[in-house]
């Protein structure tokens, strides 16, 4: 995850994935693949959610690292482990702005759209309202909001 996180902007910036999909001289699933990864990668829920699972996978790393080592007992470790749960429960909403806001400047700083359609919502039984378009940073602001409620919560 870090890898992916520090070194986007390269990939992204630099045009890598274009000059893949563009290169003829590569077999047509290496440009189809750098296409639809190009595609996947710019987009304003992944831009998000990287920095979203970065820090949470952080924390997690830093205790896994910890439970990894011979000397750890079962004390330490159920310490550790309710320290990560209090971690993520106090710091997860900071997570969730954090991610928020980074992923607003990449998608504003490399013209990605934030609110195009992604997929209609189903009418329930009894909804008298019409079936509308959710937007991709609507869903995306749920999306991560409902990972910080489950920190928080369990």
């Amino acid at each position: 995850m870090e890898a992916i996180s520090t070194q986007i902007e390269g990939v992204v910036e630099v045009d890598a994935l274009e000059c893949l999909q563009d290169n003829t001289a590569e077999n047509s699933d290496t440009r189809g693949d750098a296409g639809i990864l190009l595609r996947s990668v710019l987009t304003f829920s992944f831009l998000v959610f990287l920095p979203f699972w970065r820090s949470v996978l952080q924390s997690i790393n830093t205790i896994q690292k910890r439970l990894q080592d011979p000397q750890m007992n079962f004390k330490d470790a159920a310490d550790d482990v309710l320290g990560l749960k209090e971690v993520l429960s106090m710091r997860g909403e900071q997570f969730c702005t954090d991610a928020l806001q980074e992923g607003i400047k990449k998608c504003n700083d490399w013209n990605v759209e934030m609110n195009h359609g992604t997929r209609r919502r189903k009418r329930m039984p009894g909804e008298l309202d019409q079936v509308r378009r959710l937007r991709e940073r609507d869903e995306t602001n749920n999306e991560v909001g409902s990972g910080c409620h489950r920190f928080r919560y369990r």
